[in-house]
């Protein structure tokens, strides 16, 4: 081989090393339907989700993952949208799990150029255990222009035999005096088979995190939630209690939350 055959062939390699990886799909899927709302979650082979979907009122969503060291991308398209995108840029930990993300938006102007702007950036920490116990946001204001934030939450996490039995959120808006809740939840015997974390912690009224960083956020509780108190001062304590269905085999089926946060959901866990 010539010398310059070599240096075309260490090109190659390098140029192919160094592309976002993409894992080959598997038949392992979790599809969760919430009233008119469907969620589709898609994993490889090694268990690393490598798409998913959302179908909501508002529209649909689709969110392609990419994974390149200690790094991952989610692109996210929006099939009803040709002019607005949006990247999420995640720093992993080695054992996979989110210790930063940031939120890019692109909008693409009616003069063909494109409007970036970094609207949301995270922090996360772990236990020894690799169960979550912090998590910081700050939320940006848009269009951008004089960058500032507006928004910016923190929670705190303390577990038992694995469970989050405790959660404190504090939310600070701009011109606004910070807000603190607490979330006492209480866990059953039977075994949690989703391995998605906080798919049934999060909650819109206290613990609200995104969907597309739930799968990133450490390991899952090891029981099924039964009931959750949200506590905040000078309000009334909000309660949302949890049922569960299996069917004959054994496979959760449904979720049932009852309280302030009522909503039914059915589940198809296709993973072995």
């Amino acid at each position: 081989m010539t010398n310059l055959a070599k240096l075309w062939v260490a090109i190659t390699l390098l140029f192919i090393t160094c592309q976002p990886r993409v894992e080959p799909a598997s038949d392992c899927r979790l599809t969760i339907r919430e009233n008119t709302d469907t969620y589709t979650y898609q994993f490889d082979e090694a268990g690393k989700l490598i798409a998913s979907q959302t179908i909501t009122a508002g529209g649909s969503a689709d969110f392609r993952y990419t994974y390149q060291g200690n790094k991952a991308t989610i692109d996210v398209t929006y099939p009803s949208s040709s002019w607005l995108r949006i990247q999420y840029d995640l720093t992993l930990n080695l054992d996979g799990y989110a210790v930063t993300a940031q939120q890019t938006m692109y909008n693409q102007l009616a003069n063909g150029t494109t409007q970036e702007s970094v609207t949301a950036t995270h922090t996360f920490a772990y236990d020894a255990q690799g169960y979550l116990v912090n998590h910081q946001a700050d939320e940006f204001s848009y269009p951008p222009g004089g960058v500032k934030i507006i928004k910016h939450s923190a929670a705190h996490l303390t577990y038992q035999d694995g469970n989050p039995v405790t959660i404190e959120v504090a939310l600070s808006t701009a011109g606004t005096a910070p807000s603190v809740s607490t979330i006492s939840n209480r866990y059953g015997q039977q075994a949690n088979p989703l391995k998605i974390p906080f798919l049934l912690e999060f909650n819109p009224f206290g613990f609200n995190i995104s969907r597309y960083l739930q799968p990133f956020l450490g390991k899952p509780a090891q029981r099924l939630l039964t009931a959750s108190d949200n506590q905040q001062a000078g309000r009334p304590t909000n309660s949302t209690a949890y049922t569960y269905q299996v069917d004959p085999s054994g496979n959760l089926v449904g979720v049932n939350r009852t309280g302030v946060y009522s909503i039914t959901s059915s589940l198809e866990n296709h993973c072995p």
